[in-house]
């Protein structure tokens, strides 16, 4: 049987004028008029430029109070793992699928292997019973990363522990996506080695994947910002 879509993410904002004027000049100045504007609908917004930590879906009410119980959690996490916000730094441009999705490469450092880790952590999930999630008074949960909670929660179906950060710069949408793959073999496959910019990230969000906010990010439920607070 096939699983059903989710319908919520985490994600952490990517907002650098800087970046996103390189990024105009070096991807979307050149996929915007490729083939006749034919890849258009197929590039995703700069205002909605992020990193997904994961999805999952929220089918109720009871699942969305689960979810903000889960996310208010991770709030240790974060004053766990990060002593300030952390700075990312992006260079060239990747694919999933031989471009099915075309990505802004995420350079490797310490922050972003503290963003592995609040992330996700390899060891066995042991499910929870809902029941347990629904009152904060008595709940405490022993799981030590974002990923592991939600999905001992029951939100998340298909396991996809393994993760590569990245950052979407397009992706085949509804029919014509061949004209993507060839936008990537054509003008981007070869291109690696362009210092896109940095962007320090100031909070994560728990938003809907079907709504939009007056800024033209998703809507978010929920936002943790990545400053030390007390709990």
């Amino acid at each position: 049987m096939k699983s059903e879509p989710p319908t919520h993410f985490l994600s952490m904002r990517i907002v650098n004028p800087a970046l996103n004027s390189n990024l105009q000049t070096h991807f979307y100045d050149k996929a915007i008029p490729y083939k006749n504007g034919s890849a258009r609908n197929h590039l995703i917004p700069s205002s909605k430029f992020h990193i997904t930590l994961f999805v999952f879906r929220i089918s109720n009410s009871d699942d969305e109070e689960i979810a903000l119980q889960c996310f208010d959690r991770c709030r240790n996490l974060i004053n766990t793992h990060f002593q300030e916000p952390p700075i990312l730094s992006f260079k060239g441009f990747r694919t999933f699928g031989a471009g099915r999705v075309i990505f802004a490469n995420v350079e490797e450092n310490a922050e972003l292997n503290r963003l592995r880790t609040f992330r996700s952590k390899s060891h066995t999930i042991v499910c929870l019973e809902p029941q347990h999630f629904m009152n904060l008074t008595i709940f405490y949960c022993p799981l030590d990363d974002a990923y592991d909670m939600f999905k001992a929660a029951g939100l998340i179906g298909k396991d996809e522990r393994d993760w590569t950060v990245h950052a979407t710069v397009a992706k085949v949408q509804g029919k014509g996506g061949v004209v993507l793959k060839d936008l990537w073999h054509e003008q981007f496959a070869d291109i690696d080695d362009i210092h896109l910019g940095t962007c320090t990230f100031e909070s994560v969000e728990l938003s809907c994947m079907q709504l939009k906010g007056e800024d033209g990010y998703y809507l978010p439920l929920s936002i943790l910002p990545f400053n030390r607070t007390v709990v």
